[in-house]
């Protein structure tokens, strides 16, 4: 079966000798593109909050995942949610631009992480919920133990003149991109959008931020950046000796800063900022105002310690109106470089993203503070805008090619180049004045997500988009639906009424990448809203044909309220079929419908798989799996899930296990290009009868591979 992922398989990326240049300097610049949005499918707050960052940011479904990232201790996270986020990178074929990992609110704010790093201060027992996945990419540096609660980040800058765009596929030493020194390293930028437990945020506070996040990205606000010298405060007064350059710089590129005495800038009302140093004072009840896209943080030992009541929490700044702060999840003395250096605001200030600031101001890996807000606000940077390509409003079959044009207000600056994505990946790349191609053929029939991004020339690589959307008709396949009703609250059914054309062997509604309920055949599906989550959603119906490919409908509105009514009808769970790449660990999820709080549900694996091992997920509405080397064929998972109203019939995951995700079928050894590199790549591993080679995923390795391969190479991509 080839590839039956179905929306759109990694072999999309065409052939891009012409523009390989482009391809080497994007993937970068802060967008909705760059970043995974991790959701806790048990947790109602986290589903909210995920599905509303989710619509205002535009981030493509490929781009979610539904994960509980707490952990009793960090190797436990290490070796169980770690590699399902990792694999799902690279099952989905988004690891090339996945930069920021987004979490949503859960239950907690830290990992236990005793006994990894050395202090001469106070031990170092906690790792921040936002820096576990920072330090993904460094986990095996961590593990080993005895690495100094100070050790280096290698991506912090100590110029005031290097606002350098991230990038997790760059290893950094000395805050610049570097293939040859050993010491380099790579990272995610991780945040937490925000915390709602005790002394946290409110949910509506939560979303507030968001709503001005969103609204305030590319502005360009005026107002002053204030840099607090509470001299009385030696202790959480370390940071003044940064101030005056800092402010200096701010000044020299155009904007306004301030460095006062004080603990917080009382009277101020044009606050784009706030550095200061204190334990605690009253930040909500103060006579200032913080405009939106603000960062703000004091440097004190418990600000994001929400177990421990004294001192003042980030919250209290998220409150008072800011978009981002930082603060530590233990006590972890006053080392300079375990907080954000005064030139976060600079670098902010020029352009970068309030996350790539904060990662490129921190001197130490963050270990234990915790990045709160949202990491993608830019409100200094000029927006590349992009034009509108004329994708087609009808169905399209064969090759479209596309014509990408953008400008930029930044009168120093130029478009550098073009990027093209579809359903989250990417396929094709170009320089100014050059095409893109959309081959539909590789595609699957039905509608599609198409996002053309646009890079400046800047140090920043600021980034713009446009999303638009095509459906596919080469096959004669397609699929609709319609929801009853369209809106309402989490305990009510949503029915969704489904028509397809061709072979269809089984329906599915799919929300934000996952399987959400599934049928046999041609079916309508009902869910409650507890299985979306509240917010403005969008419901795919999709069709898995009798051939093996995906097709799936525009996205369906449903409009959910974060209200409740009472519960009570047992749970069902659905039955379906998960293609699972043998070389990825994948996050199966386990589809079920019921009114219960989804923290009072039990999903319960009955048997297997036989052919993979469940690496994490007991008792959650999914499973870790990590396919054995010789995986291949079809594998199934045997659930049931328990509520308080009872507990649902078996339903099985039938898993299809599929050949590695390429950039094309002849492209076997996954270069970009077609050539006898491929050839001979391909003859090794069948003379080898290596599992690469089973092209067929027969699980065999015979002639039939052999044959098939060769048409492939024959046909090109």
């Amino acid at each position: 079966m080839k590839s039956a992922r179905g929306i759109v398989s990694a072999a999309l990326r065409l052939s891009l000798a012409a523009a390989a240049t482009a391809t080497a300097s994007a993937l970068a610049g802060g967008g909705a593109e760059n970043l995974l949005i991790i959701i806790d499918p048990s947790n109602s707050d986290s589903m909210y909050v995920g599905n509303h960052y989710a619509m205002k940011r535009g981030v493509p479904a490929s781009n979610i995942l539904y994960l509980d990232p707490e952990a009793a201790n960090y190797a436990e996270f290490v070796n169980g949610n770690q590699p399902g986020f990792l694999g799902t990178l690279a099952g989905r074929a988004i690891s090339d631009h996945i930069d920021f990992v987004l979490v949503t609110p859960g239950q907690n704010f830290f990992v236990n992480a005793s006994g990894y790093c050395t202090d001469g201060c106070f031990p170092v027992n906690r790792f921040s919920m936002s820096s576990v996945f920072t330090m993904s990419q460094i986990s095996a540096d961590i593990l080993v133990g005895g690495v100094p609660s100070t050790s280096p980040n290698r991506y912090y800058s100590t110029s005031n003149t290097s606002p350098l765009a991230f990038d997790s596929n760059v290893t950094y030493y000395g805050g610049q991109p570097n293939t040859t020194d050993s010491r380099a390293r790579r990272y995610f930028i991780g945040a937490m959008i925000g915390y709602s437990g005790t002394m946290g945020n409110t949910i509506p506070e939560i979303i507030g931020l968001i709503d001005k996040a969103v609204a305030v990205d590319g502005t360009r606000p005026t107002g002053t950046f204030y840099f607090m010298n509470n001299t009385a405060d030696t202790a959480r007064n370390v940071r003044a000796g940064q101030f005056t350059g800092i402010v200096n710089a701010i000044i020299a590129n155009g904007g306004q800063a301030a460095k006062l005495d004080g603990l917080i800038p009382i009277g101020s009302h044009d606050i784009l900022g706030v550095m200061a140093g204190f334990a605690e004072t009253s930040v909500t009840g103060a006579d200032m105002t913080i405009q939106p896209g603000a960062f703000c943080d004091h440097l004190t030992s418990w600000a994001a310690t929400f177990d421990i009541g004294s001192q003042t929490k980030t919250t209290s700044w998220i409150r008072k109106g800011a978009i981002g702060s930082a603060g530590t999840v233990e006590e972890p003395c006053n080392y300079t470089a375990k907080f954000p250096h005064a030139r976060l605001h600079l670098f902010y200030y020029q352009g970068l993203s309030m996350g790539e600031a904060y990662l490129r101001s921190m001197a130490g890996i963050p270990f234990q503070s915790l990045l709160v807000g949202d990491p993608l606000c830019r409100p200094h940077a000029y927006i590349p805008a992009v034009t509108d390509p004329g994708l087609p409003n009808s169905p399209v079959s064969g090759v479209l090619v596309l014509s990408p044009a953008a400008t930029t207000a930044n009168a120093s600056a130029a478009i550098a180049s073009f990027d093209l994505l579809i359903d989250g990946v990417l396929v094709d790349s170009c320089l100014p004045a050059q095409q893109l191609r959309i081959n539909t053929t590789l595609l699957s029939d039905g509608w599609h997500d198409v996002r053309l991004l646009a890079y400046d020339n800047t140090l920043m690589k600021t980034v713009g988009r446009f999303v638009d959307s095509i459906v596919v008709n080469n096959s004669g396949n397609s699929a609709a639906g319609s929801a009853t009703p369209g809106s309402g609250n989490l305990t009510d059914l949503y029915t969704f009424t489904t028509s397809a054309t061709g072979d269809v062997a089984q329906t599915r509604l799919v929300h934000n990448g996952r399987v959400i309920a599934a049928a046999e055949g041609e079916a309508s599906l009902a869910v409650h809203g507890r299985a979306l989550g509240a917010g403005q959603v969008g419901v795919h119906v999709e069709t898995l044909m009798g051939d093996g490919t995906l097709v799936r409908s525009a996205p369906i509105p449903v409009t959910i309220s974060n209200a409740a009514g009472s519960n009570t009808t047992p749970p069902i769970a659905f039955s379906y079929t998960r293609f699972v790449p043998k070389n990825s660990t994948t996050v199966v999820e386990l589809p079920a419908t019921f009114d219960a709080d989804p923290s009072t549900s039990t999903y319960t694996v009955v048997s297997g798989p036989a052919k993979s091992t469940i690496i994490a997920g007991a008792g959650k509405a999914y499973r870790v799996i990590t396919p054995g080397s010789a995986a291949c064929g079809t594998d199934s998972i045997v659930f049931n899930v328990t509520t308080p109203n009872g507990t649902s019939a078996n339903a099985a995951v039938t898993i299809v296990y599929t050949n590695p995700e390429k950039l094309c079928d002849a492209d076997f050894n996954n270069d970009g290009f077609v050539n006898g590199d491929d050839f001979d790549a391909f003859a090794s591993a069948f003379d080898n009868a290596a599992p690469a080679a089973d092209f067929n995923n027969d699980c065999f390795v015979n002639g039939d591979d052999y044959d098939l391969f060769a048409n492939a190479f024959e046909q090109g991509c």
